[in-house]
């Protein structure tokens, strides 16, 4: 598998949230600094790390699936399978045809060493998870190498990770932890909706009212009218009625919201939710329908939203883009902004939004 005289390649699959992608970046990082380099395709690395997601069902079926079909492309790599999915269920990804090892959120610090170990044949144990969370601790890379040949413009920066909420319909207590937070020297070195009804989000056990996120939005608006606001909405709750789901949508379409990221329940064994969806499941189609109201109300305020700026210069980044194709910038209220020219990613800019994309804006670097 290591091709003697050349430096061995990995490569990190990323599953779910922006927490499982900054793990992701991290773990790359630390395998650039210990001299590994990234493959330039999944098929070509002589290890590959898995971090996956166990958010939903179908997170899951996702993680086996790209399992299953880098041990079909690249019969000779070692797998290690990290993140949500390792951490809920070790030994049915083990049972996966080609893992190497599991390394659960428990040991996901140790997941560098582990994959130099492998590249080099140490004998590995196949198991690395406990649920006492050891080796969880949070970190910044040192030295300023954390998108150093990520292929990255903009870094995700994890400032918290675990929770100790125990909603009723989360399994992310037990994949991740108990609540722990970077601190704030490390951050300057270097909550979500979920539903809409009062009834809902008690069943949920969220620890917030609607008139309580309400507060927050409209103080966010207040003191930045020009934010960029969105929230995690979930469809199909247990015992969601046509009534609530009703309370729902009004309550927000009735907030400053300009994207939302929507999902319907999914029920995951180990949450007392799992037993809710035994007694009062919502149907598909149901779910569905209201996905689509939902879809529809966002896709209109957001691009009204947009339309607010047509004129305007912001400030933004530029991003990196294929090579002949036009430049792109994100500005500091999230809007993809497609230029008219291309331009380095990575760079600080002023633009003026001349027009609307489908999904963003167009614009011109400003005079």
């Amino acid at each position: 598998m290591i091709r003697l005289g050349n430096v061995a390649e990995y490569h990190v699959e990323n599953f779910g949230c922006r927490a499982s992608r900054a793990d992701g970046e991290m773990i790359g990082a630390e395998l650039r600094h210990r001299g590994m380099n990234p493959a330039l395709a999944p098929g070509r690395a002589d290890v590959i790390v898995a971090n996956t997601c166990s958010v939903t069902a179908q997170a899951d079926r996702a993680a086996r699936a790209f399992l299953r079909r880098m041990h079909r492309e690249n019969p000779t790599a070692r797998i290690l399978v990290t993140g949500c999915y390792a951490q809920r269920a070790p030994q049915e990804v083990a049972a996966l045809p080609g893992v190497h090892a599991v390394i659960g959120n428990s040991h996901k610090a140790l997941v560098p060493e582990i994959a130099q170990q492998a590249a080099g044949f140490v004998p590995l144990a196949a198991l690395y998870v406990d649920d006492a969370f050891a080796h969880s601790e949070l970190s910044m890379p040192e030295g300023g190498w954390l998108t150093e040949g990520g292929g990255q413009t903009r870094p995700n920066l994890k400032v918290q990770d675990g929770c100790g909420n125990r909603c009723s319909f989360c399994i992310i207590p037990t994949t991740r932890g108990h609540s722990r937070s970077l601190s704030m020297e490390a951050c300057l070195r270097n909550l979500p909706l979920q539903s809409g009804s009062d009834a809902i989000l008690r069943a949920m056990h969220r620890r917030y009212r609607p008139w309580h996120y309400a507060e927050k939005l409209h103080q966010i608006r207040d003191i930045m009218p020009d934010a960029a606001i969105g929230a995690d909405v979930m469809v199909g709750f247990p015992g969601e009625s046509d009534a609530l789901f009703e309370e729902s949508f009004a309550f927000i379409a009735a907030q400053p919201f300009t994207y939302l990221h929507l999902f319907p329940f999914s029920a995951r064994p180990g949450t007392s939710a799992w037993q809710l969806a035994q007694e009062a499941p919502v149907a598909p189609r149901a779910v569905a329908e209201r996905l689509t109201r939902l879809r529809e109300l966002i896709a209109t305020r957001n691009l009204a939203f947009r339309q607010s700026f047509l004129g305007r210069e912001l400030p933004a980044v530029t991003l990196h883009t294929q090579q002949g194709d036009l430049g792109r910038a994100l500005t500091d209220n999230f809007l993809d902004v497609r230029l008219n020219a291309p331009l380095p990613a990575n760079q600080r800019a002023r633009v003026l939004v001349t027009g609307l994309a489908e999904d963003g804006l167009t614009g011109r670097l400003a005079a």
